[in-house]
């Protein structure tokens, strides 16, 4: 709905609720050997950023996982805009 408040939109609920609840499930069934601190510490910052609508930044690994060579140049035009995980479009926060 155009006429929908942020905060009345499923998107938004999805950044700030589900996602952040998905990567608790997953920090929960991983296996110990990959609890390490660092882990865990970025998955609690990410969950924050999404919750609070932080700027989007570009992605940094090198695993072909990732595919940072293939985003970043996707993502800068939404970082250079100063878009955050609630206004950025859809299909690039999911």
């Amino acid at each position: 709905r155009p006429e929908a408040a942020p905060e009345e939109i499923f998107t938004r609920d999805t950044i700030t609720k589900r996602m952040p609840k998905i990567l608790d499930s997953v920090l929960s069934k991983m296996p110990s050997d990959f609890k390490i601190s660092a882990v865990l510490e970025g998955v609690k910052r990410l969950q924050e950023e999404m919750r609070s609508d932080a700027q989007l930044k570009l992605l940094q690994s090198s695993s072909a996982r990732v595919g940072a060579d293939a985003w970043n140049p996707h993502l800068s035009e939404f970082i250079e805009r100063g878009e955050g995980w609630h206004t950025a479009p859809w299909w690039l926060v999911e």
